[in-house]
């Protein structure tokens, strides 16, 4: 495996170009087109291409997320950026700039980008039940992909599951 060279005390430099944890994300990514699929059908949820107007960080959901959300809230300059909530999955998806995942490198979260698709709720949707924004989509304002992966060092809550009900991967 392939690591880029860090200075002493950096976590942003990321991988090598090119290279990516094998299995979790493939995983992921064949979980996140399943699930675009199925939000094709439902007719509520909009399916998008990921790798053009954003990358997307899978963290877990539910009491791990919330203080994550929050100390993003506290910490990003005018408030975390968008994400996505997924109970059913128990997943929170940070929409981040286009060409994170080729920097990404933090065991806390799964970064995944094109080839592959996921499903965004409406605009209007910020409860459950169902997928929601808990931090509304503002296409001039993604989240910090520096200040996320600090927040995460600093919490390390566990990877997400990559499975989901009724899902085969």
């Amino acid at each position: 495996m392939r690591t880029a060279q860090r200075a002493p005390g950096t976590h942003w430099q990321g991988p090598a170009p090119g290279w990516e944890p094998p299995g979790a994300v493939d995983q992921l990514r064949r979980l996140l087109d399943l699930l675009a699929e199925s939000a094709r059908a439902d007719g509520e949820l909009v399916d998008e291409p990921l790798g053009e107007r954003w990358d997307v960080v899978v963290t877990v959901a539910g009491p791990a997320g919330d203080r994550l959300l929050q100390a993003m809230d506290q910490v990003q300059p005018g408030g975390c950026g968008p994400v996505i909530c997924d109970l059913g999955s128990g997943w929170l998806m940070w929409l981040m700039p286009p060409g994170t995942v080729h920097r990404w490198d933090n065991p806390h979260g799964l970064c995944v980008s094109a080839p592959g698709r996921m499903w965004t709720p409406p605009q209007q949707r910020c409860m459950p039940p169902g997928v929601h924004w808990v931090r509304p989509l503002n296409d001039t304002h993604l989240v910090g992909p520096r200040i996320l992966d600090t927040v995460l060092r600093e919490q390390q809550p566990r990877v997400p599951g990559l499975t989901r009900q009724g899902a085969a991967l």
